[in-house]
């Protein structure tokens, strides 16, 4: 009778002990390696999920180097509105093609030294433009809408003064208008067009 009792307090002891075994083997060998496996598994995850981020930025740049030749002809549009030099030569045939289009006279252009008129990283400088010009006041109107809109350079105008020519004084004859404005240059912004290849 005894015997059945020490071999139950055996086998409890022996299970016991496989427990103890068994929790000592996880937590010296098992648990770390488990602990490693789930940290690369969310390192893995992490990975995956900056991938499908790469993977829908290149999908744009290469959508954008398709668009390639039109960006680098709005790049020289937006460098003809604000050079980065003076180029005022540029801007008095620009002046005078803008009055044989409208069907006006451009009868003086006067073009003063450049004022900076913002500072920083990127200044910006206006030339004082005084321009006068003949014909009805309709060809006057549309040569006041080319200068501002149509033509290359970025004007500023900013005073206008329209007179009639002859005694009668009214707007129905030729007239001429004198337009006082700023034309504007960039130094700092002026860079050559880049000619990069798109991506394959």
């Amino acid at each position: 009778m005894r015997t059945g009792h020490a071999d139950r307090l055996w086998l409890a002891g022996g299970a016991l002990a496989a427990a103890v075994l068994l929790l000592a083997g996880w937590f010296l060998l098992l648990g770390p390696r488990y602990a490693g496996t789930a940290a690369t598994a969310d390192r893995s995850a992490g990975v995956a999920v900056e991938l499908a981020q790469l993977r829908h930025r290149l999908a744009l740049l290469r959508q954008q180097s398709g668009n390639l030749a039109g960006y680098q002809q709005e790049l020289a549009r937006y460098s003809a509105a604000l050079p980065g030099t003076a180029a005022t030569a540029d801007l008095l045939r620009e002046l005078q093609a803008a009055g044989t289009a409208t069907g006006t006279s451009v009868t003086s252009v006067t073009i003063g030294a450049p004022v900076q008129v913002a500072a920083g990283a990127s200044p910006v400088y206006a030339l004082p433009v005084s321009l006068t010009a003949t014909g009805t006041a309709a060809q006057l109107e549309l040569l006041l809408d080319q200068v501002q809109r149509i033509q290359p350079r970025a004007v500023l105008v900013n005073n206008t003064d329209l007179v009639p020519v002859g005694q009668n004084g009214s707007l129905a004859g030729p007239a001429t208008l004198t337009v006082v404005m700023q034309a504007y240059l960039a130094p700092a912004l002026a860079a050559p067009v880049p000619s990069a290849t798109p991506a394959k």
